[in-house]
């Protein structure tokens, strides 16, 4: 697994080259403490959203609507906001 994380954390650095060329940390202006929680902050959201997503799809849950399967009417909206009931 270490190489794995190695691989990815190396894969990063040469997009990051290829985007914006040879880095000088030293130079470069940016606060890195804000710019880490910023990332930290992000990677929380998108942490968050795949856990709920993997626990409703544990529990039986619809991943748009959150009702519990199979008594979702997700694919039914149009019938329902005419207060009509889905044909199932």
């Amino acid at each position: 697994m270490n190489k794995r994380i190695l691989k990815l954390i190396q894969e990063r650095l040469e997009e990051g080259e290829r985007k914006y060329g040879h880095e000088n940390v030293e130079t470069d202006g940016r606060d890195f403490i804000i710019e880490a929680l910023e990332e930290i902050l992000d990677c929380s959201v998108y942490i968050a959203a795949k856990l709920i997503e993997i626990q409703n799809v544990d529990k039986g849950y619809c991943l748009d609507c959150g009702e519990a399967l199979p008594i979702c009417y997700c694919d039914f909206s149009e019938s329902l906001e005419y207060g009509n009931e889905p044909n199932a």
